[in-house]
């Protein structure tokens, strides 16, 4: 009759042999670990079939070490026969290569996912708001020219009738603002649509990257409501894309995951994003003529922070947008990783200042 407690503690100390299972399961590819693992399951093997010659003291042992090291054995088996081939110095590259493609798996399935989401997103924007908006052009058009011949139908006109007349123009050029025009695109009869395939892909980035800087939006109906469905699914889809991303080049930079993080590497991401920045800004300066550099310097900050105020917007050829398009993923994949390095540390200074803050001490002060 075993003591109260004393049976069930001792089958699970039973168990004390897991951390060597614990450290095969961390890395597969340690041969010391691996030889310790068969060690130790030769020595528990030996043992068990030691015990048996035992009185009834002896006889617990045995029961004790068996069923510790049955269900442990199974385990260690498994992993023995899958790292069986580790020892082994003339590995295939292609098996190599396969395992190399089996991590990168994941990441590569999580961009295709996003890129495919744009494009499709783009290419239904074009076929549900061309149209559209050519109409909105040609009955804003029709309205600036009604206006127009009204103005200039009677010379003798009072005070009163120009005031309307302003009023009525006025009111055009706010309801035209209201649906994405400008009063120049309606002076003349426009036959192209602002939604091309590649102003509607940067779009479609700005939508699901959050920025959305509003110098193209959608003015139909089903444009509006399919926009709305199309960034529920599709910014948490990007996010977790550029999460992913940055988790992989952070993963790059800390090579052991366990190791503390340096201070060092944590200025060494943010002068990086500066540096990127700076970089970029230059080169905005450089391809828009009208921007100074404090301009292009502010638009890579609001687009790199998703404000995106519309202020400031890329517009020009199709190489041009595609890179601008690179260059917003490029700057949110560094941002969130300074975000993530250094916000890291902050809340973990805050936590340690908080465990050594005595707040008995300051309570019995202010009393």
């Amino acid at each position: 009759m075993h003591p109260r407690g004393k049976f069930l503690a001792g089958h699970l100390s039973a168990f004390y042999i897991a951390p060597a299972t614990a450290l095969i399961s961390r890395n597969h590819n340690d041969w010391a670990h691996l030889q310790l693992l068969r060690k130790t399951t030769s020595c528990s093997s030996a043992d068990a079939a030691g015990g048996g010659g035992g009185g009834g003291a002896g006889g617990g042992n045995m029961n004790q070490i068996h069923f510790g090291t049955a269900s442990a054995r199974r385990r260690n088996a498994m992993i023995l026969e899958n790292n069986s081939g580790d020892g082994e110095e003339d590995a295939s590259p292609k098996e190599g290569f396969l395992a190399n493609l089996r991590l990168a798996l994941f990441h590569l399935v999580l961009i295709f996912a996003t890129v495919a989401y744009i494009i499709a997103g783009a290419y239904l924007f074009t076929k549900i708001e061309h149209q559209a908006e050519l109409d909105r052009y040609q009955s804003y058009h029709a309205i600036y020219r009604n206006f127009v011949d009204n103005l200039y139908q009677s010379s003798n006109r009072s005070v009163l009738d120009v005031e309307n007349l302003i009023d009525t123009f006025t009111s055009i050029n706010f309801r035209a603002f209201k649906d994405g025009l400008k009063p120049n695109d309606f002076l003349f009869p426009q036959e192209t649509s602002r939604w091309s395939m590649i102003s509607a892909i940067f779009f479609t980035t700005t939508v699901l990257t959050s920025i959305g800087y509003g110098n193209l939006i959608p003015i139909s109906t089903g444009g509006k409501i399919f926009c709305v469905g199309y960034a529920i699914f599709g910014i948490p889809l990007t996010l977790v894309t550029i999460a992913d991303l940055a988790k992989f080049v952070a993963d790059m930079l800390i090579m052991d995951p366990t190791e503390d993080p340096k201070t060092g590497r944590q200025l060494l991401v943010l002068v990086f994003l500066l540096g990127y920045m700076t970089i970029s800004a230059c080169v905005y300066t450089i391809l828009e003529p009208m921007w100074s550099f404090l301009d292009s310097f502010y638009f890579c900050l609001v687009s790199l922070l998703t404000v995106g105020f519309g202020d400031l917007y890329p517009s020009g050829t199709v190489e041009y947008m595609l890179c601008s398009i690179v260059f917003i993923f490029i700057g949110l994949i560094l941002t969130t990783l300074a975000v993530d390095v250094s916000g890291s540390v902050g809340i973990a200074k805050m936590h340690s200042i908080g465990r050594g803050f005595d707040a008995m001490k300051m309570l019995n002060a202010l009393r």
